[in-house]
């Protein structure tokens, strides 16, 4: 059998306040699960008024979520669990695909449609130290809850506060079809920097409907039972949902896809030449 060269990469050394860190970050046997949401646009534009990022708009004029649910076995920075929230986003300034899905799921990656993570629970400190100094994303360490099966989610977020359970997701897949994994581009933002980092898998996806899954919001006042609820997904389901039991990736390092300041300044100038 030929020797599987995905995960053989040459990785750097990087200071955060938890320790030193390896990046590339390996994921060498994980689970996943993924459930899409249709969301309206002007609740998804009110979530992301601060970010310099806009919702995308797909076919049917919505925008769309993402909860996605991760459990890492064996890491480069040891075993962990992961719940992601996101929307589907365009950075500003940069004009929307008008096939906003096919730019999407293309196994190419540009800088164009990717996933704005609004918040990620872990549950390690490093994965927590790691994500927040070096990448900019929304993390905070809490328990968390990731039972999948080849159709079966259950998916717990525990509120750091100790108030029970923030964010749930629980049911089964509908019947579907394999498909194999889509490498992600995420946004974030970090000392007012926008950052573009590719994560690139391996996997074959158990791919169905989701009106069996349902994701429920509250239980507590945490800022991720908040965002979510102002979606509008609580007690939503989802129109596609995915699950992977061999699960394997690539977090690269982040890049900066451009300053802050910058597009702050050239905003101001299309302010002043429009007033003009």
């Amino acid at each position: 059998m030929a020797h599987d060269t995905f995960l053989d990469r040459p990785t750097t050394t990087s200071r955060t306040s938890f320790g030193e860190l390896q990046l590339l970050v390996l994921y060498r046997d994980a689970s996943a699960a993924f459930a899409f949401f249709r969301v309206d646009p002007e609740r998804a534009a009110a979530v992301l008024a601060d970010v310099p990022v806009s919702p995308a708009r797909f076919g049917t004029g919505t925008a769309v979520a993402v909860l996605a649910a991760y459990d890492y076995r064996d890491t480069s920075i040891g075993p962990y669990r992961e719940v992601a929230s996101a929307l589907a986003v365009v950075p500003r300034g940069v004009a929307a695909p008008t096939l906003a899905l096919l730019h999407l799921l293309r196994e190419s990656a540009h800088e164009d449609v990717g996933w704005y993570v609004l918040d990620l629970p872990v549950t390690t400190g490093v994965a927590n130290a790691g994500g927040r100094e070096l990448y900019g994303l929304a993390k905070f360490e809490t328990d968390i809850v990731v039972e999948l099966a080849e159709a079966q989610v259950n998916a717990v977020v525990l509120a750091p506060t100790g108030e029970g359970p923030s964010v749930a997701l629980e049911g089964r897949l509908a019947a579907g079809i394999p498909v194999g994994t889509m490498d992600l581009v995420v946004y974030s933002v970090l000392d007012r920097e926008l950052l573009r980092t590719v994560v690139e898998a391996r996997g074959r996806l158990h791919t169905g409907l989701g009106r069996a899954l349902t994701l429920h919001v509250g239980g507590s006042d945490h800022p991720m039972a908040r965002r979510l609820a102002a979606l509008g997904l609580d007690g939503a389901r989802p129109f596609v949902a995915q699950v992977c039991l061999e699960y394997r990736a690539v977090l690269n390092a982040p890049t900066a896809f451009r300053s802050l300041r910058t597009a702050g300044r050239a905003r101001a100038r299309g302010r002043v030449a429009k007033a003009g």
